[in-house]
């Protein structure tokens, strides 16, 4: 099975920045990296270079970080290179470094979030991060283990998972800004 690593994308973009997002994703999608025989994968690299733009968990993603910043929704056809560059301004961690599948198993996920609670903290707590966006299932999992050890004044809000095929582009990028202007 093979293991990814997390982080700060660009470290001199996030330092510069008075609001800086984190995402937290459930694990990463180990029957794709498996079909593209890419056993070790790390996450940083990957959202500095996606290997789908169009992919629809690149595109909400994306619509993700526009809603954070307030910028407006781009995500038609021809946009996608020109918003790429967001990505450099987030910091990415999943719960579960090991690969899973394209259903996530909640209680895989927080199994394996208590097993490296300690070291998900930790991290987190150095990322420094002022939002952090839980997509998905890795909600129920970070708010047992780790949102009691976050400091106070990080705001921290549930978001729909960036492949969640239930919603296009747009309707991701209402509910995500909803989220974080509460």
């Amino acid at each position: 099975m093979a293991v990814w690593l997390d982080g700060i994308v660009d470290e001199k973009t996030w330092r510069e920045q008075e609001q800086r997002l984190l995402i937290v994703c459930p694990e990463p999608n180990e029957k794709w990296m498996q079909v593209h025989g890419d056993n070790r994968r790390d996450m940083r690299e990957l959202l500095r270079h996606p290997e789908g733009i169009r992919k629809r968990f690149y595109v909400q993603l994306r619509q993700a970080v526009r809603a954070f910043y307030c910028l407006p929704s781009r995500s038609e056809p021809g946009e996608e290179q020109e918003h790429s560059s967001l990505m450099s301004r987030i910091a990415f961690i999943d719960l579960k470094n090991t690969g899973g599948v394209e259903s996530s198993n909640p209680r895989e996920i927080e199994e394996a979030t208590r097993k490296r609670q300690r070291e998900l903290i930790e991290q987190i707590i150095d990322i420094d991060p002022t939002h952090v966006g839980v997509a998905g299932k890795a909600w129920a999992a970070f708010d047992a283990c780790i949102r009691p050890h976050i400091p106070s004044n990080v705001k921290i809000a549930a978001i729909w998972h960036p492949s969640y095929r239930f919603t296009n582009a747009k309707i991701y990028y209402q509910t995500v800004k909803a989220q974080f202007c509460r």
